[in-house]
């Protein structure tokens, strides 16, 4: 981004891009740390995420004043006004995967114990991998503006969705089968949907970036659908 006539302009812009990073770094641990406390079953690690989520809920409230308040003084230019835009979806699809990794906590509290040597364990930490993998690029992507990398995050959004299905056929057919465990694999179900949620939102700050680098739109194309 070019340097803005206003010096004070550029201080403001640089605080609230570290916000925004600090918020995103509390948001992987809210998620690593949500995931943990299901597959472990760490309850007080799952208390944990849920308590964290007020400070998530803050960091959105505080970037959503602060960008309004320099749209108000400083009249942006076209680019820099595009690069607030992209910032504010991108916070909220931050405080979303918030959302999510505390739903994952709150099953690990208040649903059954989850039992690692189910036949669909390896699928489930296969699917939280990809998933964090897709959150870290894409706010690696964020700090850079790279539209490259976006792209590469937007496209392994599909194997996000392949591993979902996945787990939810396996857990449907395993419900027909054993009846006395459909609690524990409606929970799995839930569990992979929410990360299938946050995988949706990692692609969703890909496509926010290649509008603040390029001005292309490309939510909802073909090029970016599932």
């Amino acid at each position: 981004m070019a340097r803005h006539i206003s010096g004070q302009y550029d201080t403001e812009l640089e605080k609230l891009k570290k916000h925004f990073v600090d918020m995103a770094g509390l948001v992987e641990t809210q998620l690593h740390a949500a995931s943990d406390s299901y597959l472990q079953n760490q309850l007080e690690l799952a208390n944990e995420v849920v308590e964290r989520e007020k400070q998530v809920n803050q960091f959105e409230v505080d970037i959503d004043i602060q960008v309004a308040s320099v749209i108000a003084r400083r009249q942006p230019t076209a680019s820099d006004l595009r690069s607030l835009v992209v910032l504010l979806k991108s916070t909220t699809d931050l405080e979303r995967i918030g959302d999510e990794s505390k739903r994952i906590a709150t099953l690990a509290i208040t649903r059954p114990s989850y039992t690692s040597n189910s036949s669909i364990h390896a699928a489930l930490v296969t699917l939280h991998e990809i998933v964090h993998d897709n959150v870290r690029r894409a706010l690696d992507a964020y700090a850079r503006m790279d539209e490259e990398g976006a792209m590469r995050v937007i496209e392994s959004d599909k194997l996000v969705d392949d591993k979902y299905n996945e787990i939810l056929d396996t857990s449907s057919q395993m419900i027909a089968d054993e009846s006395g465990n459909v609690d524990e694999f409606l929970t799995i179900i839930w569990v992979a949907r929410a990360l299938e949620r946050i995988g949706d939102h990692a692609k969703n700050i890909g496509e926010n970036i290649v509008y603040a680098a390029s001005g292309r739109y490309i939510k909802h194309t073909s090029k970016s659908s599932n």
